[in-house]
């Protein structure tokens, strides 16, 4: 057993709702292992590895709002902020949904859209149908992999 999987089990929902903020991806795919366990409840499960994810994205955008000028200035952003860009450009507000697919690629989104001053009323929205339309994905996987 992972570490990740031992303190999910042994913290249960508000880990993978804190979990999902920090770290997405894996925090949702062993979810979904112990709702198959049936350790959870798949709708409750889901509800907090949703809720994790958005509040997660919710401070990553913050954060580009209101520190990205300092962190600009880090060697890790120089290193990063060029393809995140050349990324957001290619594919526009789009980037809000495909980074929910690339693995590490959906902090450095939020950041990025945050610092370029995306308005509250419009992230939101879009990060909250981004993460609908994930979910709906990962439970249709779910029913496919139990057949």
């Amino acid at each position: 057993m992972t570490q990740l999987e031992i303190f999910l089990r042994d913290h249960g929902l508000w880990a993978v709702l804190a979990a999902a903020a920090i770290e997405g991806d894996l925090t949702l795919v062993l979810t979904g292992m112990m709702v198959h366990h049936g350790i959870w409840p798949a709708y409750e499960a889901l509800a907090a590895g949703a809720g994790g994810a958005i509040l997660g994205d919710c401070a990553y955008f913050w954060l580009g709002h209101s520190a990205a000028s300092r962190w600009f200035r880090s060697l890790h952003a120089r290193k990063v902020i060029h393809l995140e860009q050349e990324y957001s450009r290619s594919h526009g507000w789009k980037s809000i949904f495909i980074s929910r697919y690339v693995y590490g690629a959906r902090m450095a989104t939020m950041v990025y859209w945050g610092s370029r001053k995306l308005p509250w009323e419009r992230f939101v929205p879009l990060d909250v149908r981004s993460e609908e339309h994930t979910s709906e994905l990962q439970s249709h996987h779910d029913l496919v992999c139990r057949l």
